[in-house]
């Protein structure tokens, strides 16, 4: 008799001691508290004596959103006869919410359920863990959709949207100009003496010189208008509500700027000009396909004058520069 005596009293210190919530409750409607130990003051704020006396349950400190499903699990745990695992938030007497988890099962006598045991464990920390966690996991997951996004549309060397995209964008250009919504312009330009660099400094030297030339014109062109690399030494320059005249301007402006501009690799100064060819784009434009074509065939014309001049469409020479 000493013995199950002494096994209670150390099975009832643990108990008291445990870092947990241990509980047993009626099965009634009220789920009225029958044991908890010490740990429930620290977890929830209330005394022990707050729950025995009916004045709190665990239940009623669940927060509203995670009740059905607490409701839910117990219920058809205890009654399924088996063990249940609920988490969800639990109010501290403070207002404070925490993250618990509970454990628990159904006990029966004479094969009708009389109570509900269980143990309650904060678990506040691990969960904000995990949150972190997985809140950083979902800025990679996004960083990274939103670079392949970028790759897909830019050219790697350069910064600079690719041809695809460039497509695009020239697409939807000529349908604002259908609707006569804008005038637009498209300019084809193809850098001149290029190849020299290549074959002199190699690639290496080239793409040094191409990073160069794209941070001049870029520096030179209006917030609206779009540079695009679309290959080699070929760029586009979308223009966007930009009339023929307007894109005369900018065309030469950009010659002016290629002129005054030092390209350097190694300390050795490189030669380097631009052709460019203009097309407008209007109502009349039969394709983004043929506009770009024209804008090409002038850009043509403007390498066969010598280069370091600009072209429009029609075969017009807008202005020459002396190499």
């Amino acid at each position: 008799m000493s013995n199950l005596y002494d096994n209670e009293q150390h099975f009832q210190l643990l108990v008291e001691t445990l870092p947990g919530v241990v509980y047993r409750r009626r099965n009634d409607a009220l789920a009225s508290i029958l044991y908890v130990n010490e740990a429930v003051e620290s977890l929830t704020g209330y005394t022990r004596e707050a729950f025995l006396e009916g004045m709190t349950t665990f239940a009623g400190l669940c927060h509203l959103e995670d009740r059905a499903a607490y409701d839910a699990d117990i219920e058809r745990a205890v009654h399924g006869r088996h063990a249940f695992h609920v988490v969800y938030r639990l109010r501290h007497r403070s207002g404070d919410w925490r993250w618990v988890e509970e454990h628990g099962v159904g006990i029966y006598r004479d094969g009708e359920l009389e109570s509900v045991q269980g143990f309650i464990s904060d678990i506040n920390d691990r969960r904000m863990a995990e949150r972190r966690t997985e809140a950083r996991r979902e800025r990679t997951q996004a960083t990274i959709a939103k670079q392949l996004i970028h790759e897909a549309s830019h050219d790697g060397l350069t910064g600079l949207i690719n041809r695809a995209e460039f497509g695009r964008r020239l697409e939807r250009a000529l349908q604002s100009a259908r609707a006569g919504l804008a005038h637009h312009a498209l300019c084809y330009l193809d850098l001149d003496r290029f190849k020299q660099v290549n074959d002199t400094g190699g690639h290496v030297a080239g793409d040094a010189v191409l990073r160069q030339v794209v941070k001049e014109l870029s520096a030179a062109l209006r917030a609206r208008d779009t540079l695009a690399r679309l290959g080699g030494d070929e760029f586009g320059l979308l223009l966007e509500h930009c009339n023929p005249e307007q894109a005369d301007q900018v065309a030469t402006n950009l010659l002016q700027v290629m002129r005054k501009a030092r390209f350097l690799w190694q300390g050795r100064e490189l030669s380097i000009g631009i052709s460019i060819g203009v097309a407008p784009i209007s109502a009349a434009s039969e394709s983004s396909t043929a506009v770009l074509a024209e804008a090409d065939a002038a850009c043509y014309r403007a390498k066969r004058l010598g280069g370091n001049c600009v072209q429009v469409s029609g075969g017009t020479v807008a202005i020459v520069l002396s190499n």
